[in-house]
């Protein structure tokens, strides 16, 4: 059974088919082919207000490769509306990795996989720009309405993905090899003795034990910081310049986590990418990242370089409450660990104003009532009333 207030916005949401045809969905037959024009009509890339303050006070102009600007993902699952996204924006520079860290559900996922540009499924819905720039002269390809196929010149070779289930994302029918090599013969045509030579020399990268022989092994024969690192060769294999790693560290011990996080390191100096980590993991998204992104909510709260965030704290209270929750920067500090009081609200239920502010210490009436706005400090970037 809907709830009562989700019932008139789901039913003014099924009956917008063309709204969903424009976010994405391919187009019904039966719809008019002037309506159809009209609503896939498009206008030119005009930088934000927002990017173009970010650009003369602090990143430089040219150095961009991927900017996410006020994107939306709603879905429909069970006749309720979730909101997974809701008007996040970052920006990705070359060779940067940027680190996005929140609770489990704050729609890091959904972030990730919507650069990807996967097909939605049809009960569902995106707005907001997420702008690549494939080349160096500046001009973006906005990806979110680019079909299926004309996105398949970017996947695996463009983008790489690390799944966060390795296991579960490997198929359990066929070799690794034969597996990790299907992007280089399907996109990059390769003949057969170059995809196993060059299938090899990435097994070797990331450390899987005798590659040549490893590459003839089942899933099932691999262990778990073994197929977390088959995962990692495959998304590099295409030699892509944007990796996004969605939770790689989630399903293995702290030791194999120590090793993946080494890894990544290295080969981002060797291969020379940019990439955005997604993590639960405030430590290892320290680790991992030149930049610190905090999400909460399906919104990107705080922006700020890494050794500011640990050095100089973070600047939202969500984000302050995520670093006091930390063992270790307790030891540090000399200080009691400090949990953040309350649970994440449910996607389909979003708090009013800032969505935070059920769980926080400092919130006042205006954080109730009133969504916080995005402010600059310096080269950091904060959504919340205590800096307006």
């Amino acid at each position: 059974m809907t709830e009562p207030h989700l019932k008139k916005p789901l039913l003014e949401l099924k009956n917008l088919r063309s709204y969903f045809k424009f976010h994405g969905v391919e187009p019904s037959k039966y719809l008019d082919q002037k309506f159809l024009e009209y609503f896939q009509a498009r206008p030119s890339y005009e930088p934000t207000e927002f990017e173009k303050q970010a650009r003369e006070d602090y990143w430089s102009v040219g150095r961009e490769k991927l900017i996410i600007d006020g994107y939306d993902y709603t879905y429909e699952q069970n006749e309720i509306l979730i909101k997974a996204v809701d008007g996040a924006s970052v920006t990705l520079h070359g060779n940067e990795s940027l680190s996005i860290v929140g609770e489990t559900g704050c729609g890091k996922t959904s972030l990730l996989f919507s650069v990807m540009n996967f097909p939605l499924p049809h009960h569902s819905y995106k707005a907001g720009e997420i702008n690549y720039y494939p080349t160096d002269d500046n001009v973006p390809v906005n990806l979110l309405p680019l079909s299926d196929k004309e996105m398949e010149k970017y996947r695996g070779i463009h983008f790489g993905l690390i799944p966060q289930l390795p296991k579960e994302s490997l198929n359990p029918w066929i070799t690794v090899g034969f597996q990790s090599g299907e992007i280089l013969l399907e996109r990059l045509s390769m003949r057969q003795e170059k995809i196993k030579e060059k299938v090899i020399e990435f097994l070797g990268k990331v450390a899987i034990p005798d590659p040549s022989i490893s590459m003839e092994k089942y899933v099932n024969q691999l262990s778990g910081g073994e197929a977390q690192r088959v995962c990692i060769a495959m998304a590099l294999l295409g030699d892509p310049r944007i990796l996004l790693a969605d939770e790689p560290l989630a399903s293995l011990d702290t030791i194999i986590q120590a090793t993946v996080i080494h890894l990544l390191l290295e080969l981002k100096k060797e291969m020379k990418f940019s990439y955005v980590f997604a993590t639960h993991n405030i430590g290892a998204a320290g680790q991992l990242g030149d930049v610190m992104a905090v999400m909460y909510g399906g919104e990107i709260i705080e922006i700020r370089p890494t050794k500011e965030f640990f050095e100089d704290e973070p600047l939202h209270p969500y984000s302050k409450g995520l670093l006091h929750a930390t063992p270790w920067y307790a030891l540090r500090k000399n200080q009691p660990l400090k949990e953040i009081p309350g649970e994440l609200p449910k996607p389909y239920d979003w708090p009013t104003g800032c969505k935070f502010h059920p769980r926080c210490p400092s919130a006042t009436a205006v954080c109730k009532r009133s969504k916080p706005p995005r402010i600059q400090l310096d080269n950091s970037f904060v959504e919340c009333f205590l800096y307006a």
